[in-house]
């Protein structure tokens, strides 16, 4: 019970400064650089786990190259070894090369990822993407999530957790999105206190912004016009705020459910669309929880689904279409194999 008691706590703890995003002033413009990830060893390593991946060493051979040697098996269940070599530079270094020579002779395909892709290497963001997009933080797939996501969306505090259970939330939301995505979301309800700010801003795949209003109550979240008013508010001027930049493609609603049905729902984001001009979805706990565990069971597939259908569709998000939205990206996926990937060589 102790134990279970300290995953919650650490599911639920604040992002470390290492993993956590430089939150701009609430009046500046958010761009695509905001929400990106930088290249670590901690980020690629949670982003080849989630993948499947074991990871069996990792070592660094100057200030900018490290290498992470790591296995997946294949269909046949044999493991297939792969050596990451990761060069904190534009192109990649001549220690790279040493990396490379010593990965082949032990027989491992070597995947050389510098900042930008090039002839014999990918780029950071091509190496994240072909695994589904970059894991930021552990927290939403700790077993726990989900549990402590719908305790803290009806204002419990789980047991061996301390602090205010809306605040708790907002950050349960954001590992949520930022594993979904891939993408950092930035905290702003609870760390900028009395001003005109959403909650959490996160950013999809197409670069379109989510302005995310996290709604903890105990029961169902009322969604009428009154209620979402200040919403209004933070999207319009989040709009005059990204002009030249990155637009607002939809606003969340994340409550641990609604008291009005889809019907009424898909009326009220009607108002809100023609209020806002921006799309409103309503998503349940349980419908965050439903995807959190379906791509955490298959994470390559985060970089296949139509994002702007789940987080731009307005009126309610349900788990049936969450579901649709998974199978048709199983169905029509075709993998690839990525550009920079030295396979060993074999006997002539």
């Amino acid at each position: 019970m102790h134990n279970r008691a300290r995953e919650r706590e650490q599911l639920c703890d604040v992002p470390t400064p290492s993993d956590s995003v430089t939150n701009p002033p609430a009046d500046s413009p958010s761009s695509a650089s905001t929400f990106g990830v930088t290249m670590t060893t901690q980020i690629a390593i949670r982003t080849l786990r989630a993948a499947g991946f074991t990871i069996t060493n990792s070592r660094g051979q100057t200030g900018t190259v490290r290498e992470i040697e790591c296995e997946r098996p294949d269909i046949f269940g044999i493991p297939l070894l792969y050596a990451v070599v990761l060069c904190d530079a534009e192109t990649p270094t001549p220690a790279v090369e040493y990396s490379r020579r010593a990965a082949e002779r032990a027989g491992r395909t070597v995947v050389v990822v510098a900042r930008s892709g090039g002839a014999g290497w990918i780029g950071w963001r091509d190496f994240v993407d072909a695994l589904g997009g970059a894991v930021p933080t552990w927290r939403a797939l700790d077993a726990g999530y989900a549990e402590v996501l719908a305790d803290l969306a009806e204002m419990r505090l789980p047991t061996g957790i301390v602090g205010e259970p809306w605040r708790l939330f907002e950050e349960a939301v954001a590992d949520g999105l930022e594993f979904l995505l891939g993408r950092r979301v930035q905290r702003l309800g609870g760390l900028q206190r009395g001003q005109r700010v959403a909650d959490l801003l996160a950013q999809r795949p197409d670069d379109r912004l989510l302005v995310v209003d996290a709604k903890a109550t105990a029961g169902k979240f009322n969604a009428d016009w009154p209620a979402l008013r200040a919403l209004v508010e933070y999207v319009k001027l989040q709009r005059e705020r990204q002009r030249g930049q990155s637009d607002v493609g939809a606003a969340l609603i994340v409550a641990p459910g609604f008291r009005q049905n889809a019907a009424a729902l898909s009326e009220v984001a009607g108002e809100f669309l023609t209020e806002a001009e921006v799309t409103l979805v309503f998503v349940p706990v349980n419908a965050l929880q439903v995807l959190v565990r379906r791509l955490t069971e298959r994470p390559t597939l985060r970089a296949a689904l139509q994002w702007a259908k789940i987080f731009g569709r307005p009126g309610l998000l349900t788990a049936r279409a969450i579901e649709r939205e998974i199978a048709a990206a199983e169905r029509t996926r075709v993998e690839r194999e990525p550009v920079g990937v030295d396979r060993p060589s074999g006997p002539a």
